[in-house]
């Protein structure tokens, strides 16, 4: 139900093009501390605070990302965001509670292969730091439902193929991401290796750039 109409589907563009936000943020970051000659590992220490911050960020990146893009589509007028004012209200976001999921009409297009994508990106968040298959699962799944229980069910009741495949196909789609960066890493990339990493794997760049360091190893100085 996310991109069933034209305001659903500026809200699919936001967040499949948020990454590059991410990314510009990255660059900016980076450029602070580009005297440094040495910078930190990318791993998390024994007591866990490296894991604990990046998933942190992670869930508050793709919480922002989702309360921008629903801000902006409350305020288009209703004409444009097919989102009648007579639905935003209290009880709306209740009845998601209330009742199971609905099947919706949304376009093949929108459910089967942008819904994935954008699993795929929340599955990457955490699996590009190393962490295991089930975790980044997890966290999928878990910004896929807060986005159709904490977000669009203001507005709309929560759609049961949304739930069912963003983060399952998603995951799928980011795990294959995930193991041909690896891939691609083992020796650096090249300027066809970065144009193909930021078509499979843009969260990747978004975190790091194009280091082509995976977590656990020692960075170059």
């Amino acid at each position: 139900m996310l991109c069933s109409n034209f305001a659903g589907r500026v809200l699919c563009l936001l967040l499949l093009s948020a990454p590059l936000a991410r990314l510009e943020a990255q660059y900016l970051h980076a450029s602070t501390f580009a005297a440094q000659s040495e910078r930190p590992k990318i791993v998390a220490d024994p007591a866990g605070r490296t894991r604990t911050r990046h998933t942190v960020q992670n869930a508050a990146w793709f919480t922002g990302y989702g309360i921008v893009a629903f801000g902006v589509i409350w305020v288009l007028p209703e004409d444009i965001s097919k989102w009648p004012k007579d639905q935003r209200e209290l009880s709306h976001l209740l009845d998601a509670y209330r009742s199971p999921p609905v099947w919706d009409q949304d376009p093949w297009f929108w459910n089967y292969a942008v819904h994935p994508v954008l699993g795929a990106y929340s599955y990457l968040a955490e699996r590009n730091y190393g962490e295991s298959r089930w975790r980044a699962f997890l966290f999928s799944t878990a910004t896929s439902i807060g986005w159709e229980y904490g977000v669009e069910a203001w507005v709309e009741h929560p759609s049961a193929q949304d739930l069912l495949i963003t983060s399952t196909t998603g995951s799928v789609l980011g795990e294959l991401s995930y193991r041909a960066t690896r891939r691609l890493a083992r020796n650096g990339f090249d300027p066809w290796e970065k144009a193909v990493l930021l078509a499979i794997n843009l969260i990747w760049v978004a975190q790091r750039g194009f280091s082509a360091e995976l977590p656990g190893q020692k960075q170059s100085k």
